[in-house]
């Protein structure tokens, strides 16, 4: 660990930067405590979305399904390459 020093007011401040291991249920725990579990648990949960209402609304679906655009995706790149 290397730490990153920062004068401050004629002082000379230290700060030692750690990644932690934190268990997801702790987390998302003390967030629920202080008010953001909500958003703790967007950015620790699945992301997976359900587009069929934005489908619906817009009226528009796709017209290959995801495998078949990421396989597309991947052997433009590699052809590209």
């Amino acid at each position: 660990m290397n730490p990153d020093a920062i004068a401050v007011g004629g002082f000379v401040v230290l700060f030692v930067l750690m990644l932690l291991r934190v268990p997801v249920g702790l987390l998302e725990g003390m967030a629920a405590l202080a008010g953001q579990g909500e958003r703790m648990r967007r950015l620790t949960r699945s992301l997976e979305i359900d587009a069929s209402e934005t489908e619906a609304e817009l009226g528009w679906a796709p017209q290959i399904g995801l495998a078949t655009a990421l396989d597309d995706m991947v052997r433009a790149y590699r052809e590209a390459s």
